[in-house]
């Protein structure tokens, strides 16, 4: 199985996982929920990068 093949299995692991989990979430809230029928959105958020410690203003450190 090459590299690229085993990557995609992975993704598509994950994005199945967390739809399972938005599934299960959205239906224990224990009222009665009726369905939202509409367009389906999915978000990978890959983060925002690093920042270094001498590259940060002491105020953004402290935040």
């Amino acid at each position: 199985m090459s590299h690229s093949e085993k990557f995609r299995q992975i993704i598509i692991r994950i994005i199945t996982a967390c739809l399972l989990l938005s599934i299960m979430v959205t239906g224990s809230a224990g009222q009665d929920v009726k369905p939202v029928l509409g367009p389906i959105t999915i978000v990978i958020h890959g983060g925002a990068g690093t920042i270094r410690r001498e590259n940060m203003s002491g105020e953004m450190e402290k935040a």
